[in-house]
């Protein structure tokens, strides 16, 4: 079949049962979950929502295994429902919806029998239940730990994964929806590894930016490269490079996909982290923000020129704030105030803004009970609402969704095991 998009294949994988050696094996993916009862359906109103997990340790026995408990709840942004969306007797890391809105993919743990988690990442179709393991892992050899990514189209998604075999090599796999099939990109040599920040679909639908170590000459140096990676060809192409003495955030694609912005950290002058861009096609990284305190970009604002970013101070990690900032004249405005403690999701490539880009998803700290909400709010800081509002526990994030017409999900939520 022809196709316009889509990753070359890999080669013919060969199944072994019963070894310890493989590593990578291509799903069967048929492993489908606890379907809902049809005759006990609840309707979900159509528009923007709010989705935010939490997770609990269980009562813990002397000797036995550790288990968990978690559950995921969708929330109107305006109060008028909440509902339990999915539960789990595992930890669920991340969930990240797809651009239609019909299907979640969920990043979960499941406690093997050796001494590490093991993480794996499926797929729940919220139009009929359904929900399928994506990743196939040997039970020890990956850890995932930031959230997957979606292409534009939802044909597709792309997430890192830690091989526990060699510390702190991570590579990149990518899942064709269409195919039903699990690639791990030739491109990336044993000299190469993604760094901590996930990897991020470009908005042609073709390119994965992400940021790589590479280890060209030495096992104990290496050079950060900032690259597009091309999932039709199974090449990259690099933007800009890196010393190790640097630390970069997660490389976010700005308006009109002309610059990929990114913060920034030379170890060897300052903490202090500020934003820097470079023009997609490559070239030399220009700074953008600089303040005397910490900036994060997450994202942009409607109004053309206008980044979204987190901001706090050196020595005060209890007083965060969110701004805007102006990426012509390097201007960045507070629009949260002193006594508050307010911050964004950085690190994590979370869409904060909601998809009419009228509300701005945010981490709120109450000071003086000290507990973690989820809160929504206007562009200017203001009509907030608190979500998720639970004293007795904190929510560590939120994902927006765009809820399409006529899903309808279970009263008690989907489960999945």
């Amino acid at each position: 079949m022809t196709r316009n998009r889509g990753i070359p294949r890999i080669g013919p994988i060969v199944i072994l049962l019963f070894t310890t050696l493989i590593l990578f094996i291509n799903p069967a993916c048929d492993n489908e979950g606890e379907k809902p009862d049809v005759e006990n359906l609840q309707p979900l109103p159509p528009g923007i929502a709010v989705i935010y997990p939490f997770s609990e340790r269980d009562p813990y026995e002397y000797g036995a295994t550790e288990t968990w408990t978690s559950r995921v709840f969708i929330a109107c942004p305006h109060g008028s429902y909440k509902k339990l969306l999915l539960k789990a007797k595992t930890k669920i890391d991340h969930v990240t919806a797809s651009p239609d809105g019909k299907y979640l993919a969920i990043v979960r743990r499941q406690r093997s029998s050796g001494s590490k988690d093991r993480s794996i990442v499926s797929l729940l179709s919220l139009v009929d239940g359904e929900h399928k393991d994506v990743s196939s892992f040997d039970p020890l050899a990956y850890r995932i730990t930031k959230p997957v990514d979606f292409s534009p189209d939802g044909g597709m998604i792309v997430f890192s994964a830690e091989d526990a075999s060699v510390r702190k090599f991570v590579r990149m796999f990518i899942y064709d929806m269409e195919d039903n099939e699990l690639h791990k990109p030739e491109a990336f040599d044993h000299t190469m590894t993604l760094d901590d920040n996930p990897p991020q679909f470009a908005s042609n639908g073709w390119e994965i930016l992400c940021m790589i170590k590479h280890y060209e000459t030495s096992p104990y140096e290496y050079v950060r490269r900032l690259i597009a990676y091309d999932v039709n060809t199974d090449t990259y192409r690099e933007l800009a490079e890196f010393s190790m003495d640097t630390k970069i955030g997660v490389p976010i694609e700005g308006p009109e996909g002309k610059y990929v912005y990114f913060d920034y950290i030379d170890l060897n002058w300052t903490n202090h982290r500020v934003v820097n861009r470079v023009p997609y096609d490559g070239g030399t990284p220009e700074t953008i923000f600089e303040q005397q305190h910490v900036l994060y970009i997450v994202g942009f604002e409607p109004e053309e020129g206008k980044a979204l970013l987190s901001y706090h101070i050196i020595r005060d990690t209890r007083q965060h704030y969110v701004a805007t900032g102006n990426c012509e004249d390097g201007e960045v405005t507070l629009i949260t105030k002193d006594e508050e403690d307010i911050k964004l999701f950085p690190g994590d490539g979370i869409e904060h803004l909601s998809p009419d880009k009228s509300l701005i998803l945010v981490h709120y700290h109450d000071l003086d009970y000290d507990y973690e909400d989820i809160m929504v709010m206007g562009l200017d800081g203001e009509n907030r609402f608190n979500v998720s509002d639970t004293a007795t526990h904190d929510e560590a994030y939120a994902i927006w969704i765009d809820v399409p017409e006529g899903l309808k999900i279970p009263v008690g939520g989907y489960v999945v095991d």
